[in-house]
């Protein structure tokens, strides 16, 4: 049995809502420069105006990027298509422009465009901002069809998102599925949180240590002190065997 002091030392510890901005406002800046190079054809100019697309717009994106709203509104007005006129790919990054500024409220329906069309990352970013704004049903449906086109943003915010429900025992069976979907694709913060869901949900150690091992394998220094409180505790790895940084289940024969 795991003692208490091993068990304080992780319980509750999930990682909570995590966006890389950092990547968003990359890619923000990657496709509007592309955007603008290539003379979208919503601008009210002609082709072979590009300098002065280039010399128009660029200060508007930058002003809209350092969080100066009113750039961003001028920025639709100086011919950024609608919602309606906008290319999916389009509507994604006008949304993740708007909400790296702070403007959520305009972002949202160029992201559920975006979202409609399975365009991952603009569901990701709309589950969150549904999150934010307190509409959880809407957040976990555009995380899992984030998640369901193999965005591990996607899977794992909605799996924080359920584990934070009321009903433990509901929030903790669908949180392991999606925590184990984004752990699948190497996500250390995801393995680490199933290792919690499998040792304060289902009270299954054997399991939990075997996913602290896999994040303390991705780098998660946290994850590597739980799995040796979780090993003095003489609690040992699930019918599994590690090899060489991977993990194999043990046929019939082994484990004789």
């Amino acid at each position: 049995m795991v003692n208490a002091i091993a068990m304080s030392a992780y319980r509750n510890k999930f990682k909570h809502i995590k966006v890389d901005s950092v990547l968003y406002r990359y890619l923000v800046v990657f496709f509007c420069n592309v955007f603008v190079a290539f003379a979208n054809p919503y601008m009210p100019y002609k082709a072979n105006n590009t300098q002065r697309v280039q010399q128009d717009i660029m200060p508007l994106l930058q002003q809209c990027s350092n969080g100066i709203k009113d750039s961003c509104s001028l920025l639709l007005k100086q011919g950024v298509p609608s919602v309606n006129e906008c290319e999916i790919h389009i509507c994604h990054i006008i949304g993740a422009t708007l909400s790296a500024n702070g403007s959520d409220r305009e972002a949202i329906p160029y992201l559920q465009k975006s979202c409609q069309s399975s365009e991952k990352l603009g569901c990701s970013l709309l589950g969150l901002l549904y999150q934010m704004s307190g509409n959880t049903d809407e957040a976990e449906i555009a995380y899992n069809t984030a998640c369901n086109n193999a965005d591990v943003i996607g899977c794992y915010n909605m799996g924080v998102l359920q584990s934070m429900r009321t009903s433990s025992n509901v929030g903790g069976h669908a949180a392991l599925q999606s925590f184990t979907r984004a752990c699948s694709m190497q996500y250390p913060q995801a393995c680490f949180n199933l290792a919690v869901v499998y040792a304060n949900y289902k009270k299954d150690f054997a399991n939990a240590l075997y996913f602290f091992h896999i994040a303390c394998d991705y780098g998660m220094m946290e994850s590597c002190r739980n799995m040796r409180l979780l090993k003095d505790s003489g609690i040992t790895l699930p019918l599994l065997q590690k090899k060489r940084g991977l993990y194999v289940r043990l046929d019939s024969k082994q484990r004789q």
